[in-house]
C-alpha cells in the first residue's frame, strides 16, 4: 500500500477509533454469545441480565464458535440433530433411527461459515482481528452478530447449520471452562468451579483440515467410555459399558452414572432423547479455529484493491505528460495569484531593508 493508502487508513482510524478488543460476552447457561441489544438468550431462553459473563481469554491466534447442526432425514423428513463433527460418512436419525449416507464434503463449507462468523462478529465492526491499515467494517456481513443478532443460519445441502461466537461451559455448574490445545486435535478442559476435567479429540478424518484446531462435544470425549445403545423394535435402551447393566438416563446431563458399578459413561444427546422418548433439539457444541478466515481475507483484498485504485487515480489526475516522453511530467498548475509567494517575498524584503537601515546607522552613513 502506498503513502496515500496509509494516509487514508490513518484518517479512517481517526474517524473510527481502534480500541482494544473487549472480552467475548457469553450466556453462561449455554456458552453462546450474549448480544448487547437482546434481553433473552436465543439459544436457551434464559434472561441475559442474569447469565451474561465474560469468557476466559484465549490466545490471539484462536477463537471458538458455538455450533448447532442438524440434517433432514431421508425417511421421516424431520430435522435430526448432529451433536458433533461426524466424518464417518453416515449419520443416524434421532427420530426414526435410520442410518443414512452423509457427504462429509459438506462440512468444509459449514465449518468455513462458522469460522467466518466467529472471526467477523461484533461488537467491533471489524471483528476479532482487524487489519492495521485496511478497514472492512462497512462491508462486514456479520458485524451485527453479538450486537443485535445471535446466530447466522444456513442450509448446505442436507445440513442445517447455526453458528455464533461462543465458549465451552460446564454442563454441571454452567461455568465457562478453561480450555487449551494440548496436542494436535486434542483439547483439554477444566471447570474453575467444580474442577471437573475433560479431554476431547477430533476424529482422524477431521484432523486433516487445516482450519480445525479442536472441538468440545460429548461424542468427541476420550476420557470416559460411551454408554451402550441398543434398539429393538420401538424400544431404545442404554447400558453401562462396564457391567452391561441398564442405565436410568437423567435429562440434561451427558455423563450418566451406573447405579451398580458406579461407572460414569457418556450418552450422546440423540441417544438420550431417544431413550427418554422426547422431542429432539440440536444441542450446542464448540469448534476451535485458528485466527482469521477466508471471508476476512476476501474483504481485505477487496478493500485494499479499492484503495490502491483510488490512489493511482488521484496521482494520474494531478500530473500531465509533456510531449511524447511519458517519463517527464509537468507540474500541476495552481489557479489564481501566488499569494503565498507574494507574502513571503514582501516579508523577506522588509526584513532586509530594516537590517540595511540599522547597519547604516551603526556605521554612520546617515547623520
Amino acid at each position: 500500500m502506498g503513502r496515500f493508502g496509509r494516509f487514508r487508513a490513518a484518517r479512517r482510524a481517526l474517524i473510527v477509533p481502534r480500541v482494544p478488543q473487549a472480552p467475548l460476552v457469553i450466556c453462561r447457561a449455554c456458552g453462546v454469545v450474549a448480544p448487547e441489544r437482546r434481553d433473552g438468550c436465543e439459544a436457551c431462553g434464559r434472561p441475559l441480565r442474569e447469565t451474561r459473563v465474560a469468557a476466559p481469554a484465549m490466545p490471539l491466534e484462536q477463537h471458538w464458535a458455538a455450533v448447532r447442526c442438524g440434517f433432514v432425514c431421508n425417511s421421516c423428513r424431520f430435522l435430526a440433530p448432529l451433536d458433533a463433527l461426524d466424518f464417518d460418512g453416515a449419520v443416524e436419525c434421532a427420530h426414526c433411527g435410520l442410518r443414512q449416507r452423509f457427504d462429509v464434503e459438506t462440512w468444509q463449507g459449514a465449518l468455513e461459515l462458522a469460522r467466518s462468523v466467529s472471526d467477523l462478529a461484533g461488537p467491533s465492526p471489524e471483528g476479532r482481528s482487524p487489519h492495521l491499515e485496511i478497514w472492512v467494517g462497512d462491508d462486514n456481513p456479520h458485524r451485527e452478530v453479538g450486537v443485535s443478532q445471535t446466530f447466522v443460519k444456513s442450509e448446505l445441502g442436507m445440513l442445517v447449520l447455526s453458528a455464533a461466537p461462543g465458549h465451552p461451559v460446564c454442563r454441571r455448574c454452567t461455568e465457562p471452562l478453561h480450555a487449551q490445545v494440548t496436542r494436535r486435535g486434542v483439547v483439554d478442559t477444566r471447570c474453575p468451579r467444580c474442577n471437573e476435567t475433560g479431554s476431547y479429540a477430533l476424529p482422524a478424518e477431521a484432523m486433516r483440515s487445516e482450519q480445525l484446531l479442536g472441538a468440545v462435544a460429548d461424542p468427541h470425549r476420550t476420557d470416559c467410555p460411551k454408554a451402550l445403545f441398543t434398539q429393538q423394535g420401538g424400544l431404545a435402551t442404554l447400558s453401562c459399558p462396564q457391567c452391561n447393566a441398564p442405565l436410568t438416563p437423567t435429562p440434561g446431563s451427558a455423563l450418566q452414572r451406573c447405579r451398580f458399578c458406579n461407572t460414569s459413561s457418556i450418552v450422546t444427546e440423540s441417544h438420550l432423547h431417544r431413550a427418554l422418548q422426547r422431542t429432539v433439539e440440536p444441542s450446542t457444541f464448540w469448534v476451535l479455529f485458528p485466527r482469521g478466515s477466508a471471508a476476512r481475507e476476501q474483504l481485505q483484498t477487496a478493500a485494499g484493491t479499492g484503495i490502491q485504485e483510488q490512489s493511482v487515480g488521484v496521482l494520474k489526475s494531478t500530473r500531465r505528460p509533456v510531449g511524447d516522453e511519458h517519463t517527464v511530467y509537468e507540474a500541476p498548475e495552481v489557479e489564481g495569484p501566488p499569494a503565498l509567494q507574494i507574502l513571503v517575498g514582501s516579508v523577506v524584503g522588509s526584513v532586509a531593508l530594516l537590517v540595511g537601515l540599522v547597519l547604516a546607522r551603526v556605521f554612520g552613513l546617515f547623520d
